[in-house]
């Protein structure tokens, strides 16, 4: 009895010697990746950086001073947010280590089986879940991250457990839009003329399948208005004509792009804000658009999906969905952000309405490396946005193009005669988040140009704020949706003043 004690005590320590040789392997791996991370895509950058640029003055400087008045910090949102953002940030490192395992498997049902006995393996062991994160995220392929990100909605499962706990509204719809002019090319971006017309019927369809691949455009309707709307493959004989909706009267259009890297996610991921916001704004009708996905497709032919979506909601709005737009806003978040921005450009390059408003949230504004920015550094250490998430996103999306010199790669370097003639712009950055001061650079030059303008930092929350409003996620993140929709409420006053004060001038 007393050598089978001893030989299990042996075996007992042997066991830990091997964990913890392993977690000293895992620790060094990811210190050799950081700093070659740091070397490759940071050194050059801040050694070349301008020291006249806003980082590196003193708060008590002229150009602070400038800003003042027109950005806020919010330190914290409640007395148990940092209880709260520790659990979130243990259940991401436990949900990342199992992932380094499950979404390797095959098939959606394993999948999603193996990430739950992962996550309960985690939950009583969790010392290892810290390691075992960092190591997916600093060295996870481009499908992996892409699944991961995509989880709530590539895997069948998990998006029935999501789609369970959305808000509900009264008017929830996909469409599929055709493509009424022929797709950009980075040719067509460099001038400033309409790309031809295809000729196409513009009328909409509720079945893709109706409408060749690759020619069609995804669009998610979400109202808490009810609406009217008929397909003109349902109850009509000549699909080809054009078809006329009831008169859903004058409502306010938010166009939203989602974020997700440029490689994952979808309007159906992103519904959980959307729905709050439909709920909070008066006769507001959302329209999320969908768009293909790096690192099969890239630049300029996701910028192509978006800005093909917008033009038939600018264009067909009154005709095919019955709705007249009064006010006209566009939301995007993250890599959403950075084809927003690419859009509402490509309307004032080809004299196309362009909207209202514009709310960015966490957005990428630069998506080169030559453009240092202090809060990069933030990425040696994220669960979310790590230096190797950053240069899967960039290296599969950039397909032709330069990022140091195209602005619609880089919204950050639209020039100052084109910036000027924006519409009012609302930024929304995190504390935490790495491409925190892209907003920051893009704030304080439209403060230059004397724009309506403002930004919300948030001090203690990481990249993501608005997609973590939703169960097991970071319940203090509502605050960040709440205030995106007063301020999306304040851009509709100002343009319904607008057009009264016009109105009241011709009279």
């Amino acid at each position: 009895s007393r050598r089978r004690h001893t030989r299990c005590r042996e075996v007992s320590w042997a066991r830990r010697c091997v964990q913890e040789t392993a977690n000293i392997q895992n620790q060094i791996s990811i210190l050799i990746l950081q700093l070659n991370s740091l070397a490759q895509n940071v050194l050059e950058g801040a050694m070349k950086a301008d020291p006249n640029d806003i980082f590196y003055q003193h708060s008590d400087s002229e150009d602070w001073q400038r800003l003042k008045g027109h950005y806020s910090i919010v330190e914290n949102v409640s007395v148990n947010f940092d209880t709260e953002y520790q659990k979130w940030e243990q259940g991401m490192q436990r949900l990342e280590a199992s992932c380094n395992y499950s979404l390797k498997k095959e098939g959606d049902f394993s999948s999603f089986l193996s990430t739950g006995f992962n996550m309960i393996y985690y939950n009583l062991f969790s010392c290892n879940a810290k390691e075992q994160g960092k190591l997916f995220i600093s060295m996870s392929q481009v499908n992996l991250l892409a699944k991961f990100w995509g989880m709530m909605d590539m895997n069948p499962y998990v998006k029935y457990l999501y789609t369970r706990a959305l808000p509900t509204v009264n008017y929830h719809k996909v469409i599929f839009i055709p493509k009424l002019l022929h797709n950009l090319t980075i040719e067509d971006l460099s001038r400033r003329r309409m790309a031809s017309k295809v000729g196409v019927c513009p009328n909409f369809q509720f079945n893709k399948l109706e409408l060749a691949k690759g020619q069609y455009v995804k669009i998610r309707i979400i109202s808490e208005t009810p609406l009217r709307l008929e397909s003109p493959s349902e109850n009509r004989k000549n699909k080809n004509s054009v078809l006329r909706q009831p008169d859903n009267g004058e409502k306010t259009i938010l166009i939203h792009v989602h974020g997700g890297g440029f490689l994952a996610g979808t309007s159906g991921t992103h519904q959980h804000f959307l729905r709050k916001w439909a709920k909070k704004i008066p006769d507001c009708v959302i329209m999320s658009i969908d768009y293909r996905h790096a690192p099969e497709f890239g630049h300029p032919a996701v910028l192509d999906d978006v800005w093909q979506g917008y033009y038939w909601i600018i264009t067909q709005c009154k005709a095919q969905l019955g709705i007249q737009p009064k006010t006209i806003l566009i939301a995007g978040d993250s890599a959403g952000g950075n084809l927003v921005m690419g859009v509402v450009l490509r309307a004032l390059h080809t004299n196309v309405r362009m909207p209202n408003g514009i709310l960015l949230g966490y957005a990428a504004l630069n998506l080169s490396l030559k453009y240092f920015v202090p809060s990069i550094l933030l990425a040696l250490d994220d669960y979310l946005l790590g230096f190797n998430c950053l240069m899967i996103c960039l290296n599969s999306y950039v397909k032709e193009g330069d990022p140091s010199t195209d602005p619609y790669l880089s919204p950050v370097l639209i020039n100052d005669e084109d910036l000027a003639q924006f519409p009012p712009i609302r930024l929304v950055v995190s504390g935490r988040d790495p491409l925190r001061d892209q907003s920051y650079k893009m704030f304080d030059r439209l403060m230059k140009l004397g724009k309506d303008v403002y930004l919300k930092e948030y001090k203690k929350f990481p990249h993501g704020i608005w997609s973590h409003d939703m169960p097991y996620g970071i319940q203090e993140c509502k605050y960040s949706v709440t205030d995106a929709a007063a301020w999306m409420k304040e851009l509709i006053s100002k343009h319904e003043n607008n057009l009264n004060s016009v109105s009241y001038t011709h009279l």
